[in-house]
């Protein structure tokens, strides 16, 4: 059996906070009026999440954009 790639479900590297930073750099490059495919590769996400976070965001990118949230389970070990 050949392994396959796994293409979501998992939390993207980066802490809370750099997750948000980057979802309001979408949100706001969007409202700058960047295609949303431009946006996905300049944030390293895809055109959907960029479209959520838009709409999250109640399609104004003055508003305050989708918030943080912390990563559920166990804290890793230091």
């Amino acid at each position: 059996r050949g392994a396959r790639a796994h293409s979501g479900g998992m939390r993207p590297q980066g802490t809370a906070g750099q997750l948000e930073y980057r979802r309001r750099l979408a949100v706001r490059l969007w409202g700058e009026g960047l295609d949303p495919a431009e946006v996905a590769a300049a944030v390293g996400a895809t055109v959907r999440s960029v479209q959520r976070w838009g709409a999250a965001a109640g399609g104004d990118e003055a508003g305050p954009g989708p918030a943080a949230t912390p990563a559920s389970g166990r804290p890793p070990k230091r």
